[in-house]
């Protein structure tokens, strides 16, 4: 979030000067435009960040289903038993009924969280790799700025660089993040 908000006030600030007289040699300044969903959908990083989640996805809702069939048994076992139990039998259930229902919200949360931190170290890891190529392709082949797809409302197809920055980092770095 912070360095989208610093990709467009530095796109802004270009554009600016660019067109302000300042930028005098505006006919040879080179800009690159980097598109980071284009870059996660089509690159081997990409791909490996989607299958560690889903592989993560996949254990927490296998867990979840395991709770939520206990929780349905407990239940059906209340209802069933209802008419033969003592009182302090059912509420004893009921009780034992509501602190499951509790500890799959808990769970739940908490695999979401889990699932939330991997993305974001995933994501942190991959912008430093990002982060060094863009420079490197930046002074590499003089650009002036290279902006993100999100900061720009309109560039010409030949200003896209992200299909460059796939080719280099899949040869750098391939899925072995």
């Amino acid at each position: 979030m912070k360095r989208s908000v610093v990709f467009f006030l530095a796109s802004f600030a270009a554009i600016f000067f660019l067109f302000s007289g300042i930028g005098a040699a505006a006919d040879i300044a080179k800009i690159g435009v980097f598109d980071y969903q284009k870059f996660i959908e089509n690159s081997k990083a990409g791909q490996s960040i989607r299958e560690i989640l889903n592989t993560k996805r996949a254990q927490f809702e296998g867990k979840l289903k395991a709770k939520a069939d206990e929780i349905q048994k407990i239940r059906e076992q209340l209802e069933r038993e209802a008419l033969v139990m003592s009182p302090e039998k059912q509420e004893e259930k009921r009780r034992d009924y509501r602190i499951q229902i509790n500890d799959y919200k808990e769970m739940d949360e908490r695999y979401t969280r889990e699932i939330k931190k991997t993305e974001l170290d995933e994501t942190k890891k991959l912008f430093g790799q990002l982060e060094g190529i863009l420079k490197q392709i930046g002074r590499e082949e003089n650009f002036l700025l290279i902006v993100h797809q999100s900061a720009v409302l309109y560039s010409p197809d030949q200003l896209d660089i992200t299909d460059r920055v796939i080719k280099i980092h899949d040869k750098k770095f391939g899925a072995n993040e």
